[in-house]
């Protein structure tokens, strides 16, 4: 069985270029899956599963081919 690998949002706020104040910010305004990843709730814990965080970035890198700011490490 393939284990499950998760992200703390600290860690999702660096790989964004963003403050993990931001990511809470848009999780409360429903943005979930909009301009952040899907996340899970564990435990009282704010987690998001690494493999779609990574899909989650493919999938704006493919949208803006148009240019930009991109801060997205694999």
């Amino acid at each position: 069985m393939q284990e499950i690998g998760f992200l703390s949002v600290r860690e999702v706020a660096k790989i964004l270029c963003t403050t993990p104040n931001a990511i809470y910010i848009a999780i409360c305004e429903g943005r979930s899956g909009d301009t952040i990843p899907p996340s899970v709730k564990i435990g009282g814990r704010r987690l998001f599963e690494k493999q779609i965080v990574t899909d989650w970035i493919g999938i704006l890198t493919i949208v803006s081919e148009f240019g930009g700011t991109k801060c997205y490490s694999k």
